[in-house]
């Protein structure tokens, strides 16, 4: 695993395409990319996400096999790091109330 820094949320991250078959990538992560970011952390563990949302989420990939109900004692110390500064980048966006531009179209 990798320490990640707030750096990290800044830059391009591709999203997929629109309707017109454009690709979209945003400048910065949002706060849901945030908790997706997040709950992988739990989900590579096999955390049983008690969240519908999460649960369905989650269940659609391939690796994804839930079996803990509880996995803090799983967690690395990097993880628990990653996990802090992502909540820290989050709750930045939150107090800002500014969730960061959505699409940016992408042409090669």
């Amino acid at each position: 695993w990798v320490k990640i820094d707030p750096s990290y949320f800044k830059g391009c991250y591709f999203k997929g395409w629109n309707e017109d078959n454009e690709e979209i990538v945003v400048k910065e992560l949002n706060t849901h990319d945030l908790d997706v970011m997040r709950n992988e952390i739990f989900a590579d563990y096999g955390y049983k996400f008690k969240s519908e949302q999460w649960h369905e989420f989650f269940s659609k990939l391939k690796w994804y096999q839930p079996k803990h109900e509880n996995v803090d004692s799983l967690l690395t110390d990097i993880d628990r790091y990653n996990i802090e500064v992502i909540l820290t980048a989050k709750n930045s966006l939150l107090e800002e109330n500014k969730e960061p531009d959505v699409i940016k179209r992408v042409n090669y």
